[in-house]
Order: structure tokens, then C-alpha cells, then sequence
């Protein structure tokens, strides 16, 4: 053996390492070749001849622009960068067609090495992958999501439309004295707000998966989201006759959040807390300081949880498993929401349980904000019954508009009504309302484009206008800003919100609320 044939230390010898390396390269799937500086072929294997429809013989010296014209002008290119650069030109997309298939467009991933012979020509090693069937499985995958997306979107406007008219009914029978109707109104109040949970919850899975959702941060006091969140369980706990403490202290804490989204994270906390807890337990809300953080915990004395799941119940579409005795609904999105909307915060969101039967506690970490110079942090809310106000309504579901119509005669409010696009146009001329609820999806214009010949008209700035519509995606917003629209409502309305509107009705005070 001599020193130029040195034994390697796996026991290879060089001469032995080359030619598995050779017998490796022309059986690669990969096209592999090898070109000199006037882009002759000097190597070539057998998968990139079959690529471009030539024996390997047929290459062997021959140019690229003889052999494979369509990529001569791209290959010229990248060979003239690699060789003066001496620097790797890596995966560059290249699409066309060759002789061995004419006619069909094909994807590869061309990848360029500079190398110098022992003779001090430059050469370029060429690495071709075909990346045609990955390419359009990703276009299929895109165009699954977008499938999804929109009927998603079909489907939570079709389940909002029905549910508008029952939260208004709702709403209506807790003016109505008599036990039975009060029994009934409970179960209605309940089973109402889950579908409206479960039909969001959906709706920002998809979103959020999709990139498609952002955060309206401000400075918040999260005392508030913390109220807004209990009194949204409320109904949840109370149906199981769950011991519900808060221990929160006085003092303001202040978070950079979306009070929406943060009350949100907090509520699915607790309405899991509810599930996973047999009836009359104990749940626990508490915040404390950490520094620079605040914790807030929700501790229950529920079915606990198994060490091996604490990661895994913050998973899309899982559920905990419960004793037999417990009824779990929901869709299993609860959680892995309130996760990610924790991160978008810039905060933490982590479980802990001393195994099953023995409970568990969530605790929710974020960032403390500096005080602000006022605390501007939500809108003030007037307790007293708003004016009476004129309020056109339009909407096509027809269950939808009378219900709402009760609900605001009985407020006081002078209503009228429109089911169609035209209708509503003649009835805001002659009726000259404060507010308009106005639905998007009518059947002769769509509600855009009456609100947008509404804003036209000379007395048309004056009336507050809140789309009320199942269509919730960020574009439907958007078109509704775009066409003078206050404030986009996804139904079903919700009575706190409406109050808002008719307090701003007439003074234009809608847009402090923001697109909701």
C-alpha cells in the first residue's frame, strides 16, 4: 500500500472509499453531473440522463445549450456565479420542460459546487432534485386550507344566523315573571352561550392556524379581564354547582394585551376547570407577582391529570379522558387557544396536576405593563337605560330582525324594520335613524354597498352604523371599514354591546368601541 492509497479508519482504503463514492452517485434518485467552465458535460449519472432524455454517452462532452437548451441561459448563469465566486449556489428553484417530456412542466432544486481539477480548471458539480410531486402536493395542502377556510366561514355564518334570533329571545324571556319561563330561560341562557363558544372557539382555531388573526394590544387592567371572564363562566358554574373564589387583589395590575383575547384565555381556563370537575366543586381563580410577570392560576379540584398529558391536553382537538360519571363536550380547541393566545402575549401558559382524581392548576405567566398616565383601559359604562333612539334594522332572516325588534321596543327604542337592501335605503331616507343593525348577506345588495350609498347621502354621516353578520373573517372587516361601517358584529349581539351602540347612537361615538 502506498501513501497515496492510505488506509482510512473505518479500514476503507482512499481507492476503495472513491469507488463506492462513484457507485453511490450513479445510483442516487438525485441527477448528479459534473460541467466545465463552457458548460460541457464531463460527468453525468444515469437519474439526470434519464432527466433530461439522453444516454450518459450522448453527454459526454457535449454542451448544454446542444443537449438541454430550455435551461441554458439559467445554468449559464449559475455556473458563471459559481466559478468566480467560489462559492455554492444552493436549491434554486428551475421549472420547464425536457426531451424526455415534452410538454410537461416539471419543478427541480439545482444546487452548484465549484471545484478545482488537479489540472486547475474550474469546474461546477451540479446536484438536480425533482421536486415536481412535492410541489404539488404543497399547492394541494394550500388549496385544501383555503377550502377549508372558506367553509369554515359558510358554516360559522350559517350556525350565527340562527343564533341570533334565539340570544335575542333569550334576552327577552328575562322580562317574563313566572318560574317555569325562568327555568326555561336558564337552560336557553346555558346551552346558547356554548354553541356561541363553540362556534368562535372554531373559527379562531382556523384563523389562528391560518396566520390570519392579530391582537388589538392596549394597556389593560387586568382586574377587568378577569371580571369579564368569571361573568362569562358564570353560567357554566352555576349549572354544576361549583364553589367558584376569586382572589384578586385591589390594586391594579396593568398588561400590554387585547382584552378580548386575554379574556378569552381566561375564560376556557376556567370552563375547563368546570368539565373536568364533578358537580360542587371547588375552582379557584388567584393572581399573585412574580417580578416582572404576573401570575394568574386557575386551580380546581377536578379528575386531575396524568403526568405523561400535561404537555398533551394543549394539543388541538384532545380531551382529557374523565370518569364515566362526567359529560365532556366541546370541540377540544379550548385549551391549545388559550396557549397560543398566551404566547401571541409574549406570556407562558403551563399545567400541573398530582396525578388523576387529585385536581389540577393552570398558571398563566405575563409581562406587567407600566401604569398609564389615565386609566383609559376600557370604555365607561353607563348603568342607566339608553335614550330612546331611532333604529332601523335590516336584516333578511326574518325571526332574526323581529326578535330584535322586541327586544329594543321593550328598551324604549323606535324601531323599524327592512328585509332587503332597497327597502332599507328608502326606509333611512324617510326614517332619518340614530342607528343601523345592519346585515351583510341581503338578497338584492349586499350590505356593504348600502352602507357605502348611505354614508353618499347628505344626512348620511349622522346615523351610527354596526354591521350585524355571520361573517367574521379579517377581509369581511375590512369591507366593512371601507364602506363607512362603525363596528362589525359577528351574531349573535350581545345585549352589553347593543347598549353601547344606543348610548353612542347620534353622537357617532361608535368607532372608541373599535371593530369588535
Amino acid at each position: 500500500m502506498t501513501p497515496s492509497d492510505p488506509v482510512l479508519q473505518d479500514g476503507l482504503s482512499g481507492l476503495a472509499l472513491l469507488n463506492a463514492l462513484k457507485a453511490l452517485v450513479s445510483r442516487s434518485p438525485m441527477g448528479m453531473c459534473v460541467l466545465d467552465s463552457k458548460m460541457r458535460f464531463q460527468y453525468i449519472n444515469q437519474a439526470l440522463a434519464d432527466i433530461n432524455g439522453r444516454s450518459i454517452e450522448a453527454h459526454i462532452g457535449s454542451c448544454v445549450a446542444d443537449l438541454v437548451p430550455e435551461i441554458y441561459a439559467s445554468s449559464k448563469a449559475f455556473i458563471e456565479r459559481a466559478i468566480a465566486s467560489q462559492v455554492p449556489i444552493v436549491d434554486q428553484l428551475v421549472e420547464g420542460a425536457t426531451a424526455a417530456k415534452p410538454g410537461v412542466t416539471r419543478a427541480w432544486l439545482q444546487s452548484w459546487y465549484p471545484i478545482v481539477a488537479q489540472n486547475g480548471e474550474s469546474l461546477v458539480a451540479v446536484i438536480v432534485r425533482d421536486v415536481t410531486d412535492e410541489r404539488r402536493l404543497e399547492q394541494e395542502l394550500r388549496d385544501a386550507a383555503q377550502r377549508k377556510d372558506e367553509f369554515l366561514a359558510i358554516l360559522a355564518h350559517e350556525l350565527r344566523n340562527p343564533l341570533a334570533p334565539l340570544t335575542n329571545v333569550v334576552e327577552l324571556l328575562k322580562s317574563v315573571d313566572n318560574d317555569i319561563v325562568r327555568r326555561a330561560h336558564a337552560i336557553l341562557n346555558r346551552q346558547t352561550v356554548q354553541l356561541v363558544r363553540l362556534v368562535d372557539d372554531l373559527m379562531d382555531a382556523s384563523r389562528i392556524a391560518s396566520g390570519k388573526i392579530g391582537l388589538q394590544r392596549r394597556t389593560t387592567k387586568l382586574q377587568d379581564v378577569l371580571l369579564d371572564a368569571v361573568t362569562n363562566a358564570g353560567a357554566v358554574m352555576q349549572a354544576a354547582m361549583h364553589d367558584l373564589v376569586v382572589d384578586v387583589p385591589p390594586d391594579p395590575i396593568w398588561v400590554e394585551a387585547d382584552p378580548v383575547r386575554l379574556t378569552q384565555v381566561v375564560c376556557n381556563l376556567l370552563n375547563n376547570a368546570a368539565k373536568y370537575t364533578p358537580g360542587e366543586g371547588r375552582i379557584t381563580l388567584s393572581v399573585s407577582s412574580d417580578g416582572a410577570h404576573v401570575v394568574v392560576e386557575v386551580r380546581d379540584t377536578g379528575v386531575g391529570i396524568a403526568q405523561e398529558r400535561l404537555e398533551e391536553i394543549f394539543s388541538m382537538f384532545t380531551q382529557a379522558a374523565g370518569p364515566s360519571r362526567l359529560k365532556l363536550d366541546g370541540l377540544g380547541i379550548g385549551l391549545w387557544l388559550a396557549k397560543t393566545l398566551a404566547a401571541m402575549h409574549g406570556g407562558t401558559l403551563v399545567a400541573s396536576s398530582p396525578g388523576p382524581g387529585e385536581g389540577a392548576t393552570f398558571t398563566l405567566r405575563l409581562p406587567v405593563a407600566q401604569a398609564p398616565v389615565k386609566d383609559d383601559s376600557a370604555l365607561p359604562v353607563n348603568c342607566q337605560l339608553p335614550a330612546p333612539h331611532r333604529v332601523l334594522i335590516v336584516d333578511d332572516n326574518l325571526d332574526s330582525a323581529e326578535s330584535l325588534k322586541q327586544l329594543l321596543t321593550l328598551q324604549g327604542q323606535h324601531v323599524s324594520v327592512a328585509n332587503n337592501g332597497s327597502m332599507a335605503l328608502e326606509l333611512a331616507a324617510a326614517f332619518r335613524p340614530d342607528l343601523i343593525l345592519l346585515d351583510i348577506g341581503l338578497p338584492d345588495i349586499i350590505g356593504w354597498a348600502v352602507a357605502a350609498r348611505i354614508r353618499n347621502e347628505s344626512w348620511g354621516n349622522a346615523p351610527v352604523i354596526a354591521a350585524l353578520t355571520g361573517y367574521g373573517q379579517a377581509q369581511h372587516r375590512e369591507l366593512s371599514n371601507e364602506a363607512g361601517i362603525d363596528l362589525h358584529i359577528t351574531k349573535p349581539l350581545e345585549i352589553a354591546t347593543l347598549n353601547k351602540l344606543l348610548h353612542a347612537a347620534g353622537r357617532r361615538e361608535a368607532r372608541a368601541i373599535g371593530m369588535a
